[in-house]
């Protein structure tokens, strides 16, 4: 019943995120599996465990009370098993996305509008976009990976073992999405820099986002978390009023 509802989804919706699923339950039904954790079934890279561990230098000491993002929906869940279903209908997607999804793996891959993170932080004509960037990333993966460790998500084709992977898959837990938190939290500093792109700016977000769903690396309540978790982040930075100035610095370059 999933699988053919899930193929009804693919053929008719150019995009899914996780709403798409949220009628179906997320508790789950057998107790063994739903105690699988990623770090029961796959080993995290030391350097990730000690990024979970670093303090922030522009989110408030406070911030893990002041984001939120849902639980998960448990592995035996009918939520899980229909986003694993779907993941499975979108391999065939992957022949003609390949070199994208090879190439973002690195992160200074990541293409929005006519920037690649990569040229955002290396422009020597934009030395305070440089600077605002790797901030805010620094931030993002300090939040991201604290997220990881406490939800500690096993991965999809580890669940579903007949799921294949793109690409290797990652050294550290699903929920929620690293790729898309990090690229919608540029999009949304993007947002701030060049007003008139948002709209390309959140596309090509989505785009890189969607493409570890294809990937089989990422369950879409993981990009979903991603990016609630992206926006939340960068409200709380832009709080911050060393952060703005930063800010208001690097708007100064895009004029």
């Amino acid at each position: 019943m999933h699988r053919i509802f899930l193929l009804l989804i693919v053929t008719l919706t150019a995009s899914a995120n996780a709403e798409v699923f949220n009628h179906l339950s997320g508790v789950g039904t057998d107790q063994k599996m739903d105690a699988l954790r990623f770090s029961l079934t796959q080993r995290w890279n030391p350097g990730y465990l000690r990024d979970a561990r670093l303090s922030p230098k522009y989110l408030p000491v406070d911030w893990e009370s002041r984001v939120a993002v849902p639980h998960p929906p448990a592995n035996s869940s009918d939520r899980t098993q229909a986003e694993l279903d779907y993941l499975e209908a979108l391999t065939p997607q992957r022949s003609g996305k390949l070199s994208e999804i090879q190439a973002e793996v690195l992160v200074k891959m990541f293409k929005l509008g006519s920037y690649t993170y990569g040229s955002l932080t290396t422009n020597a004509d934009y030395p305070v976009t440089r600077q605002l960037i790797l901030a805010a990333y620094r931030e993002c993966g300090i939040a991201t990976f604290y997220m990881k460790k406490k939800f500690d998500r096993i991965r999809p084709s580890v669940l579903r073992k007949d799921l294949t992977n793109a690409v290797q898959v990652p050294s550290h837990p699903a929920y929620p999405s690293g790729h898309a938190t990090g690229a919608y939290m540029i999009a949304f500093l993007l947002q701030e820099l060049e007003p008139a792109l948002s709209s390309a700016y959140l596309k090509d977000a989505e785009r890189i986002a969607k493409n570890r769903e294809i990937a089989g690396l990422h369950y879409p309540s993981d990009t979903e978390a991603g990016r609630l978790l992206a926006r939340q982040l960068t409200d709380l930075l832009l709080a911050n009023p060393d952060f703005k100035q930063l800010l208001r610095k690097a708007q100064s370059e895009w004029r």
